[in-house]
């Protein structure tokens, strides 16, 4: 009788667990639920949200819409669908998420839509709203193992594993867990994504992750430290993104760790710290951040904070280009062009290249185009040598605005256009190429394409000799011996001859012996004269061979 009573108790002792458990279940799914409408993300039914019944495959569709934050859209463009067993009220939904290819039906023309939802129905319905692919060659995961591929992601937590059956609570809880994970290939939560296209207020969106980072979610940490970071959502407050960036940094968040690394580098937030900030990059860089591990590379490559390594520049340069970063692929092409710290190897330099400018690099954009249009590495070809320039621009590359301009102005590829050559070489000049300051106060000077304005052709010859230009340092010259727009100087135009010719420029170099011939600028010195005219000559001018002579 002893053993059957405590027998007896102990199946009531568990009984009562599983029911506290169940309840808790319950009551952490009604929370989310809670949670996703004041998003305005879930609604519920006439019934109430109805958490413990399974919705059908028509339900969920529109669970997933307004998770998209697209009820608006789906109702406003009614996207039509192929399929004749859809009620009218799920009809917009079910078509929108055609539209974007994220639901298929049970037949070409059914779609099930009173069949009852699965677990693996709805992570494959989220997946997919998620960017990742369940079919084709770049498929990340398969219908079959959609549990697992969002039980992997966090999606479907314990209490949607351990759930007895699927129903609501369980959308719900997948749902919430959802918008704190990163879209596809991005580092940006879907929770953030929902706030950038407007979906969500950025005031909710700063509420949600606070209220999740307090629980100690790392991923809401960290985009919280970003929210306090650019003032989103709340007055921008440096020194509490930098707490909630060590919080998530203690918490595993590499990308936590590499932010931190930033700060500590340069010194926004917390003290200038070389040493701090190559150690959180290179705990992140560790756990496979490709950012930090570019970071890290470029500290090496430096010796910035640690004795410079080319060697383990390249490792991490190469660590960080496999993984993506698109930083590192450019950076590590550079190296195999020119042959720094491995050996020069052009077709992995264009290899490379070709990553980062698929990638969305500029300064990649620019190398690809200028190999394209000196055939170097590759074919010569014209077309996608503007095609990259193009692309390189307006990505805000002042070398490929430039380069473009130039092709604009002579018609090179593209139909002669002074217009736009002028529009870009004003941009390439903003940006500081020093080229496109000279080219721009060439057309000022000349007035070509623009108004003649003397003081502006000045204003951009002082900006691209300062910049080292040695052409817009003999044509500021020229203006200064001349006293053209501006005073009369012999020596300042002495001096700026001497760094153009110092570069190679064969008009200062003319000048140079000029000056030194006649005593312009400087005391007469027939040696020089004759040193400077032999170099001008060597390098073909026939005046400076004139020059010698005469003399």
């Amino acid at each position: 009788m002893g053993a059957r009573r405590t027998t007896r108790a102990a199946l009531a002792t568990l009984l009562l667990f599983a029911a506290l458990a169940a309840a808790a279940v319950s009551a952490s799914f009604a929370e989310k639920a809670d949670e996703l409408k004041e998003l305005g993300l879930f609604l519920g039914t006439d019934s109430g949200y109805e958490l413990e019944r399974t919705p059908t495959r028509q339900e969920a569709a529109v669970l997933l819409v307004r998770l998209l934050g697209k009820e608006a859209e789906a109702k406003e463009r009614s996207y039509g669908h192929p399929f004749a067993d859809v009620a009218e009220w799920a009809s917009p939904y079910i078509g929108y998420l055609c539209e974007k290819g994220l639901t298929n039906g049970v037949s070409a023309g059914m779609y099930g839509s009173g069949d009852l939802c699965t677990m693996q129905m709805f992570c494959t319905f989220v997946l997919r709203a998620l960017g990742y692919a369940d079919t084709g060659a770049e498929a990340d995961f398969s219908y079959a193992g959609a549990v697992d591929f969002a039980e992997k992601l966090k999606l479907a937590d314990a209490d949607v594993l351990g759930s007895a059956a699927f129903d609501r609570g369980c959308c719900v809880a997948i749902m919430g867990n959802a918008l704190l994970a990163n879209t596809k290939g991005t580092n940006t939560t879907l929770l953030r994504k929902l706030a950038n296209e407007g979906a969500i207020a950025a005031e909710k969106e700063f509420g949600a992750f606070q209220k999740a980072a307090e629980a100690g979610n790392a991923i809401a940490q960290h985009n919280l430290a970003n929210n306090y970071y650019n003032g989103r959502g709340v007055d921008k407050n440096v020194a509490k993104a930098i707490e909630w960036w060590t919080k998530a940094a203690a918490n595993g968040s590499s990308e936590a760790m590499n932010t931190l690394g930033v700060r500590y580098y340069n010194g926004e937030g917390v003290e200038k710290d070389l040493g701090k900030a190559v150690e959180w990059w290179i705990k992140a860089a560790e756990l496979g951040n490709a950012t930090a591990q570019s970071n890290l590379a470029g500290r090496y490559a430096n010796g910035e904070g640690v004795e410079k390594d080319l060697a383990k520049a390249i490792e991490w340069y190469t660590k960080a280009a496999e993984n993506g970063n698109a930083t590192a692929q450019n950076s590590l092409a550079n190296r195999y062009y020119n042959g720094e710290g491995v050996e020069k190897d052009l077709g992995k330099a264009i290899e490379l290249w070709t990553k980062a400018a698929e990638n969305g690099n500029a300064a990649a954009q620019n190398s690809l185009a200028s190999c394209y249009y000196n055939g170097e590495g590759v074919e010569k070809d014209l077309a996608k040598a503007i095609e990259w320039w193009t692309k390189g621009a307006a990505n805000g590359n002042a070398t490929a605005q430039n380069s473009l301009a130039n092709r604009y102005y002579n018609g090179e590829g593209v139909e002669k256009d002074l217009a736009k050559a002028i529009e870009l070489w004003t941009k390439a000049a903003e940006n500081s190429n020093a080229a496109a300051q000279n080219n721009l106060a060439g057309r000022y000077y000349n007035g070509e394409g623009v108004e003649k304005d003397l003081a502006k052709a000045i204003e951009w010859w002082m900006k691209g000799a300062a910049n080292g230009n040695a052409t817009a340092q003999n044509n500021l010259a020229e203006r200064y011996y001349n006293g053209e727009g501006v005073e009369k100087d012999d020596k300042k135009a002495f001096e700026l001859w001497t760094k153009a010719a110092g570069q190679g420029n064969i008009k200062a170099m003319e000048w140079l012996g000029y000056c030194y011939k006649n005593g312009i600028g400087a005391e007469p010195d027939m040696a020089k004269a004759i040193e400077w005219f032999t170099k001008a000559a060597e390098a073909g001018s026939e005046w400076a061979q004139k020059q010698l002579e005469s003399m």
